[in-house]
């Protein structure tokens, strides 16, 4: 049997719910002793002619990594070893994969899009198809008391 990684992978896309999920993680990872990986999903992947969208699509990237660092120097700031990756395709599945490998997934309630009170299409599709424990974080959920 392999060793499962001490790290837990947060889906984060720089929204108030992902961040509540990041706290969670750096509050856990640092109680734990585990690493952080921040995962920001780009979509699914377009066939476009680079010459047309090049820069639009660069620009797109450019701005993930960025979501990513700053997420990863979250961690950090609270003494949490932690790294970032940005991968092309859907957020579900991106995070599902990342799972087969996780302690544990943490997700927010929803994204940057979703309608207030329901679960999300992401949270929702990783709970049910994660290959590890799943934690979705409520809301209303506060880092300053738990």
């Amino acid at each position: 049997m392999v060793e499962q990684a001490k790290q837990i992978v947060v889906g984060y896309d720089g929204s108030e719910f992902s961040d509540r999920a990041l706290d969670w993680a750096i509050r856990e990872a640092g109680a734990l002793s585990m690493e952080v990986k921040v995962v920001v999903s780009l979509g699914r992947p377009m066939a476009m002619d680079p010459s047309i969208y090049g820069v639009f699509l660069q620009s797109i990237e450019e701005e993930a990594e960025q979501v990513a660092a700053t997420a990863v120097s979250r961690a950090r700031a609270h003494g949490v070893t932690a790294l970032g990756v940005v991968e092309h395709g859907d957020a579900a599945g991106v995070l599902v994969h990342e799972s087969q490998t996780a302690s544990v997934l943490v997700v927010g309630k929803r994204g940057r899009h979703g309608v207030r009170g329901r679960v999300g299409s992401v949270s929702a599709a990783v709970a049910a198809h994660a290959k590890c424990p799943v934690m979705v974080l409520p809301d209303r959920w506060d880092p300053q008391t738990g």
